[in-house]
């Protein structure tokens, strides 16, 4: 099984994401999120494989991201700002994730 990363983009500027967050995505096969957020880091994607779904979506998305990493691939869940949040309040539950 791949390793699944959840992480938090800041506001939306480069400047403001973490150097961690950064390393994930370039690190990643996968990356999984709301399309807005997905075309915020752009820039760093380059041939990676991308999972991007609209709002309210979030737990189809968990979903695939956990089906794909089940795979093999490394992937990266990405947020906005509220990754914790959405983690404690259960939105990958039922994921099969563990």
């Amino acid at each position: 099984m791949g390793k699944i990363t959840v992480i938090g983009i800041g506001p939306g500027s480069y400047d403001d994401m973490t150097p961690r967050a950064r390393r994930a995505i370039e690190s990643a096969q996968v990356v999984a999120g709301y399309t807005t957020y997905i075309k915020l880091i752009q820039e760093l994607l380059g041939d990676k494989e991308v999972i991007g779904t609209g709002m309210m979506q979030e737990i189809d998305r968990c979903r695939m991201a956990v089906e794909v990493a089940a795979s093999g691939k490394d992937t990266v869940v990405v947020w906005r700002r509220w990754c914790l949040w959405y983690g404690r309040s259960g939105t990958g539950a039922g994921t099969g994730a563990s």
